[in-house]
């Protein structure tokens, strides 16, 4: 949507539903199914000194069914329960992109991220005394942020792209989650994700696109890391259109 000659703004949703084995093997707690959605709100700017100050509001919603082994001398045990997870975030950042070639476009960037998750409470069922209740949490976070993104267009519809990002957490607050098991009566422990702010947040990506008229592949891999904990990955997309 234009705004004006200088202002654009865009909406984004989508839905996926989500398909899992659950769990293993005793100890396991894996998704069994469920589906999520994403809602987002994109604003941008644009100066005369070639300057771009960006807006992205994004909120996540997962609504996740799981299951959970329980093995050891004569209890055999699958726990089932259901929860909901949430995750708002706004980021502000000042852009500038620059074109040293034809096809390559280097845009370095700064701002500030402001990040809430709230994750529901939940009760399993189906395993009598070893039934876990565990009550809702919340984590709430502000990032200074700095990148460089590389954009670059190829021949016969081929593309790559590749995103380096990473700075300081300047703030982190987290709720402390308890829980119980049914059939301890009304003993209650801490429960403790690892997570921890005051560390260097980080992001790198890279990808490479096929267009044509009617289809497109994208191969994308990245390695992140936030709060203390990391994660990486593949992921090949192909889409088709009729």
């Amino acid at each position: 949507i234009d705004l004006s000659e200088s202002q654009t703004m865009s909406l984004e949703y989508g839905i996926a539903r989500l398909d899992g084995d659950g769990a293993q093997k005793a100890g396991d707690n894996g998704v069994t199914g469920g589906y999520s959605q994403f809602f987002g709100l994109k604003h941008q700017m644009s100066f005369d000194n070639g300057m771009n100050w960006n807006n992205a509001l994004r909120y996540d919603v997962h609504n996740l069914d799981s299951s959970r082994s329980i093995a050891f001398s004569n209890t055999n045990k699958t726990a089932d329960t259901d929860v909901k997870q949430q995750y708002l975030e706004f980021r502000s950042e000042g852009a500038k992109t620059f074109e040293p070639s034809e096809g390559l476009k280097v845009t370095p960037y700064a701002g500030v991220k402001l990040r809430h998750t709230l994750e529901g409470g939940y009760k399993e069922r189906n395993a009598g005394d070893f039934n876990l209740n565990m009550n809702s949490g919340s984590e709430t976070a502000v990032d200074s942020i700095v990148g460089l993104k590389l954009d670059y267009a190829g021949k016969d519809g081929w593309s790559a792209n590749a995103t380096l990002e990473g700075g300081p957490n300047l703030s982190y607050a987290k709720s402390q989650r308890t829980a119980s098991l049914a059939g301890a009566g009304s003993q209650h422990f801490n429960v403790d994700d690892g997570q921890k702010g005051g560390g260097i947040n980080s992001l790198a990506s890279v990808g490479v696109k096929y267009s044509s008229k009617e289809s497109s592949l994208n191969l994308d891999a990245y390695n992140w890391k936030e709060d203390g904990i990391s994660d990486k990955g593949v992921m090949l997309n192909f889409k088709k259109t009729f």
